[in-house]
């Protein structure tokens, strides 16, 4: 790809769904070229985690103490797609060995859905989780769920990619 591909969007953990019941954790990246799927790798939490605590005894010239490491933990898991945003694509292709990206050619039909959105008696809302189904011009079928609330960004990001795409108010969708 060009040297000069753009990343626009990255989700947060997200759901490749691989068969009925199997799942693997992946982050979702958009450049304004192509979609690249990147796998969750734990180690790299764990060594995102170690630099926290690193950064911790540093800054402070003590160890980190019961609730820094909790912090440092949750700081490590909860911000870890930032770090596609400071990679380059093929670095992200490269992060990881099973990682790799959907050229907007080859999409013969996608489809983004809204989670549907309940609320009950006392006014509360609740979000069920967008997904995003691809299914490739070989016939591969592809199956994303995110935590809700990533329709917008993730519509906007496609929209970048693959213009001719029909927007509607809970879905987005290409066939061709």
């Amino acid at each position: 790809m060009a040297t000069d591909e753009k990343i626009k969007h990255v989700t947060p953990l997200s759901g490749h769904k691989l068969g009925f019941f199997k799942q693997k954790q992946c982050y979702l990246t958009f450049t304004d070229q192509r979609i690249i799927v990147a796998y969750h790798d734990p180690q790299k939490v764990q060594e995102a985690y170690e630099q926290n605590l690193e950064n911790h005894e540093e800054k402070s010239g003590k160890k980190a103490g019961f609730f820094k490491k909790i912090g440092a933990r949750w700081n490590a898991h909860a911000n870890f797609h930032k770090r596609f945003l400071e990679m380059t694509p093929e670095d992200i292709l490269q992060d990881h060995a099973d990682n790799f990206a959907i050229q907007p050619d080859s999409i013969a039909r996608l489809v983004l859905k809204r989670g549907p959105v309940h609320r009950d008696d006392e006014g509360f809302e609740s979000s069920s989780n967008d997904s995003l189904s691809i299914i490739t011009k070989d016939n591969k079928k592809l199956n994303f769920t995110f935590v809700p609330k990533q329709f917008d960004s993730i519509s906007h990001s496609l929209d970048m990619i693959i213009p001719e795409a029909t927007f509607k108010r809970n879905k987005v969708i290409l066939k061709r």
